[in-house]
């Protein structure tokens, strides 16, 4: 029994592994010679036992790359060749002393030796834009109010004097809505 206690803290103490451990107890419960006669210990070798290694921190992989995609644009409006069902004219924008007022889209005041900017726009029976087969032709009144440069169907009017103004287009025999516009002092 003291030679099992003596080869567990010899175990113990030299950090043998568990592998070794049969050779060893074996040896230990062997039965004892008699008194008296010397059995020889068994010499026990320490096994190097191997230090654990830390892991490597894994690093992230770089990112895939990605080529660049073009901006995506906006598509042109489609216009089309049916019939005019609706002609909108609109305030496009105001120009005071030769500057573009800003914020002035849609106006429906400015002040004499102003001029506004007009749009004139068709759309078909299903609300799309369409191409308009004549030219349009413009109506105002009083008559002596603007000075009306003629563009088509980006016409500009100068007021002259102080006043408001009523005007309205005719395109492909359809009339447009009606502005009234005033020139203020």
């Amino acid at each position: 029994m003291l030679r099992l206690l003596a080869v567990g803290l010899c175990l113990l103490a030299l950090g043998c592994e568990p592998g070794n451990w049969d050779t060893l107890t074996k040896a230990a419960l062997q039965p004892s010679p008699p008194t008296g006669a010397r059995s020889p210990l068994p010499t026990v070798f320490p096994t190097a036992v191997p230090s654990a290694q830390p892991n490597p921190t894994p690093r992230p992989s770089p990112p895939p790359s990605v080529a660049p995609q073009p901006t995506p644009t906006a598509a042109p409006t489609p216009t089309g060749s049916n019939p005019v069902a609706r002609v909108q004219i609109r305030v496009e924008y105001v120009v005071c002393g030769g500057q573009v007022v800003p914020n002035s889209s849609g106006a429906s005041e400015t002040s004499v030796g102003c001029k506004y900017h007009l749009d004139m726009n068709a759309k078909d029976a299903n609300n799309r834009r369409t191409d308009m087969q004549g030219q349009p032709d413009w109506h105002w009144d009083p008559e002596d109010l603007i000075n009306f440069q003629a563009d088509s169907f980006t016409p500009i009017l100068h007021g002259k004097q102080a006043g408001t103004l009523r005007i309205w287009g005719r395109v492909d025999g359809v009339d447009s809505n009606t502005l009234f516009l005033t020139f203020a002092n």
